[in-house]
């Protein structure tokens, strides 16, 4: 599955002021059950929450207790079909190549890995529109699209899903065709939150989504790459650096530490 087990129990979306500036977390505790959904494949009930207060949807699940999976066969229609996002097979890429994206804030923070700190950014970008395929990489297009029309879910408006993806190899660039001068990150790490809005002003109707990306604190001409690089577009190529577990040399190698992440220096963007 490619949200987390549930029910959420508080709001983790950030209040955002009249230019759009965060103002505080939201925090509510009482988040308002919109459905819960059988999923017989899968053998779970999938919950969607609705925070009253920001106004934030959430993707959650539970599994199917002993009496559920008991209900007649009438009860047991399923909410997707098996081959619907079918999970990455590698992962060789998470987008296609060159995939444009507006980098709406960077942030320069630290964290402690093997209780040593290191300096990293966290850079923020806008991906619109999101496209059913881009959200079937990501294994959460049947959260979003309706399965027969391919169009937005007519409940959503603004929704946090959890999403697990592998470190990648991401190569920045200003323009589709530029071959030099190219800015290259490895062991980019694609944060778990991804934040999507129906865009219902639009015809046709499109979703917008929200990823963070960080990675280690870049070098003097990186650096100002990234800072002179706010609210452009950037066009992406993603490349998975972990490989096929069942062939790869180093899966014998542990697990990459804990990361834990610390105070943060926001450069943002003013809208």
């Amino acid at each position: 599955m490619a949200f987390v087990s549930g029910p959420y129990e508080q709001c983790t979306a950030a209040l955002l002021g009249p230019s759009g500036e965060v103002l505080r977390p939201c925090g509510n505790t009482a988040l308002e059950t919109v459905s819960e959904v059988y999923d017989w494949f899968d053998e779970v009930v999938v919950v969607q929450q609705r925070c009253p207060i920001c106004e934030a949807s959430y993707i959650s699940s539970r599994k199917l207790t002993a009496a559920e999976r008991k209900l007649p066969l009438k009860h047991q229609q399923p909410i997707r079909s098996a081959a619907d996002d079918p999970p990455p097979k590698g992962w060789p890429s998470m987008f296609a190549p060159n995939t444009p994206m507006t980098l709406t804030d960077v942030t320069f923070t630290t964290e402690e890995v093997d209780e040593e700190t290191r300096r990293v950014v966290v850079c923020t970008f806008a991906l619109a529109p999101f496209t059913p395929a881009q959200a079937s990489a990501l294994n959460v297009k049947s959260l979003l699209f309706d399965s027969s029309s391919g169009r937005p879910k007519e409940a959503i408006e603004t929704i946090v899903l959890h999403i697990a993806v592998p470190l990648q190899r991401v190569t920045f660039a200003m323009a589709p065709d530029q071959t030099d001068r190219r800015i290259v990150f490895d062991s980019v790490k694609i944060e778990e939150k991804l934040r999507a809005k129906v865009k219902r002003d639009r015809d046709p109707l499109t979703v917008e989504a929200v990823l963070k990306l960080s990675f280690r604190y870049p070098d003097a001409d990186e650096l100002l790459y990234i800072a002179n690089g706010v609210l452009d577009t950037h066009y992406l190529t993603f490349e998975a650096e972990q490989g096929d577990l069942l062939t790869s040399p180093d899966e014998d190698k542990p697990a990459p530490p804990a990361r834990k992440r610390g105070q943060a220096a926001t450069a943002a963007a003013t809208h």
